[in-house]
């Protein structure tokens, strides 16, 4: 009794009529399916886009560009401490002195690390610091106080002398 192999017994051979690659033909051909798989496949053609039809605009229909309003001054040192002096009535000496005083402070605090709430500023936020070209750099982010209603009285206190 003959066991059958892995193979069905309906499963033709092979025979000799299929002609044989030789060596270098089978090379030659491995070679050119490896130099096909690495080149990139050619682009495909864009497939043309259909091109809109656009209606003219009435001029009435477009609106008009006004220009970005101009970026105001910079507030110096020097300013700062003109329109603190006016709104006061203090002596400019005096209001140097305590503005100095605060600036010193809030500097002191800043270059800590830790954050500032002023409350008619807002909350000053101490994110991180960096060396610059011209020095050290405080990245820090301000979220401003709500805007104080208008009222009649001055926000400013008026000096003892003046009352």
């Amino acid at each position: 009794m003959s066991r059958p192999t892995g193979k069905s017994a309906t499963t033709p051979r092979k025979t000799a009529a299929t002609p044989r690659k030789s060596a270098a033909a089978k090379s030659a051909s491995a070679s050119r399916k490896r130099v096909a798989a690495s080149k990139p496949a050619a682009p495909a053609a864009p497939a043309p886009t259909p091109t809109p039809t656009a209606k003219p605009v009435p001029v009435s229909a477009v609106a008009t560009l006004t220009p970005k309003p101009a970026k105001p001054p910079k507030l110096d040192r020097k300013e700062l401490l003109d329109r603190v002096t006016a709104g006061t009535g203090m002596g400019r000496n005096e209001v140097r002195k305590v503005l100095d005083a605060a600036l010193v402070e809030m500097r002191a605090t800043l270059a800590a690390g830790a954050d500032l709430d002023i409350s008619p500023l807002g909350k000053v936020k101490y994110i991180k610091t960096k060396q610059g070209r011209q020095g050290e750099v405080l990245i820090c982010r301000v979220k401003l106080d709500e805007a104080p209603e208008k009222t009649a009285t001055d926000p400013l206190a008026k000096p003892a002398s003046a009352r």
